[in-house]
């Protein structure tokens, strides 16, 4: 009997409801078996048990893919601060949560991210490659990139790892101002969760894909995050900063060019020239030479930014 109201869209294939009783109101998430719901589960019950604002799980039919989720509101972030809200109180809480989630030990079942990032590497090169060529990109410069990206992250091999939701932003957080600490960030859209580097979702935070978020930020939360996890070689951390920084921004890149073009969700690449500019602030560090050659080789300037063939009629 209860009421029935499809929310807002992602950029998954995911779908959500609210439902609304006179007492109370769910979420009903409808999941294709591809958006690996039992990953969802598995992670929901790591964060809960941690004491975090993961939706708790009331029901799940995985024969159809339905999940029937606790309600946490409709204050993102991304809302409140479009309203105006104090930047820095949201995203002190945001960080505390982060600062809880390095502290899990307990990930069994996690797959780690070695294993995602060898699935998803091909992304750029197949989809944004091709704006350039106009056509796909050969095998032998696919192999360069990878090559290249290989390279990068060996170089951190031995930098922090844990928990990382993967797409930590103002977009899958929910402010919950009457839950106390970390409680207070409500975490949503975490079932491609893996275990990685922990300066991924901090810098996925700080470094957002479709918010120019204020340097004075960055200045006065990372210093902190850095601290309050007990980071020992504060140099690796930030290498592997740097490397997660520009791997997520070409994924991203490439990520949002494939929604216009495949799935026809043509809002997403408004973004790009806000990515490349975060991209191109990580190049000019020694360590990511190859990549910046690569890519001053490969992608002209008129390609950086909003490509005349993406642009909307």
């Amino acid at each position: 009997d209860a009421k029935f109201t499809w929310m807002s869209d992602d950029a998954s294939f995911r779908r959500y409801a609210r439902l609304t009783t006179p007492t109370q109101s769910f979420v009903l998430m409808d999941t294709p078996r591809t958006e690996k719901p039992e990953e969802f589960i598995l992670i929901d019950e790591i964060l809960v048990n941690a004491g975090l604002s993961a939706p708790q799980i009331y029901d799940v039919d995985l024969d159809n893919g339905f999940l029937l989720l606790e309600d946490l509101g409709d204050d993102t972030y991304a809302k409140l601060l479009s309203e105006g809200a104090n930047e820095f109180a949201l995203y002190k809480v945001a960080v505390d949560a982060l600062i809880q989630i390095a502290k899990i030990s307990n990930v069994e079942g996690v797959v780690p991210y070695k294993d995602v990032f060898y699935g998803w590497k091909e992304i750029f090169p197949d989809w944004y490659l091709p704006l350039v060529f106009g056509k796909p990109t050969s095998p032998t410069l696919k192999q360069e990139f990878f090559d290249i990206l290989d390279s990068l992250m060996e170089s951190i091999r031995n930098a922090p790892k844990g928990l990382m939701l993967r797409d930590y932003h103002i977009g899958n957080l929910i402010y919950l101002p009457n839950r106390a600490g970390a409680a207070g960030c409500g975490l949503l859209d975490f079932q491609d969760g893996t275990i990685g580097p922990l300066a991924y979702d901090i810098m996925s935070l700080l470094e957002d894909a479709r918010r120019d978020v204020s340097p004075v930020l960055r200045q006065q939360l990372l210093p902190y995050y850095i601290e309050e996890t007990g980071v020992e070689d504060e140099a690796l951390f930030m290498q592997s900063y740097h490397v997660v920084a520009v791997v997520r921004h070409l994924r991203v890149l490439a990520t949002f060019v494939r929604l216009k073009l495949r799935d026809g969700k043509g809002q997403y690449v408004q973004h790009l020239p806000h990515l490349w500019n975060m991209l191109e602030s990580h190049l000019d560090l020694p360590y990511m030479q190859p990549l910046k050659t690569w890519l001053d080789k490969y992608v002209p300037l008129e390609f950086r930014g909003l490509p005349q063939s993406l642009q909307e009629k």
